[in-house]
């Protein structure tokens, strides 16, 4: 019982920042949506709910043609590597935020469903050297937070040092 709450709690996150996108439908050509929704913010879940907000959540991203880039704050909350393997990672997320959370260098085999992902915050989460090889298939990373976390040097030194390769390619192809 106290998974499903979990999953359903965290879906329930998910789905409220992404409907942040109806009242922000006037800034811009790239519109984005943050959300400071906390796991204690949020009452029992209801699945009817969190239907209702995926489905004004797709609406809103077909009338703004899809050109959408969201950006989704889970900091602090319960997920866990389990729970981010079963939320639904829209592929337009910019910008995701796991700081403080439990996810280890397994659970970021799920960012990958992200693959529009330019930020990542992973601030005091678990992870090791051996997770980063997941973000090296995100072709847009552009920054990725380690602080606090058990990610050597010389690992931080060479993930810097392919981004900003991979950035200066993505320049030269303009």
């Amino acid at each position: 019982m106290s998974k499903r709450l979990e999953y359903l709690t965290s879906l329930l996150l998910l789905a409220s920042a992404l409907c942040l996108l109806s009242c922000l439908a006037g800034c811009g050509s790239g519109i984005s949506a943050s959300s400071g929704v906390r796991a204690s913010d949020v009452s029992e879940p209801d699945t009817t709910a969190l239907d209702t907000q995926l489905k004004i959540y797709e609406q809103q991203t077909a009338k703004l043609g899809g050109d959408v880039e969201l950006k989704v704050n889970l900091a602090k909350s319960s997920i866990t590597d389990e729970t981010l393997s079963t939320l639904p990672l829209p592929e337009n997320i910019c910008a995701l935020d796991l700081s403080s959370t439990k996810i280890t260098d397994s659970g970021l085999a799920h960012v990958k469903k992200a693959r529009r992902l330019k930020s990542l915050s992973l601030v005091g989460v678990p992870i090791t050297d051996a997770g980063l090889t997941h973000l090296r298939d995100l072709p847009k990373l552009e920054f990725v937070d380690l602080r606090h976390t058990k990610v050597s040097q010389p690992a931080q030194w060479a993930l810097m040092k392919e981004l900003r390769q991979r950035a200066y390619e993505r320049q030269q192809k303009r």
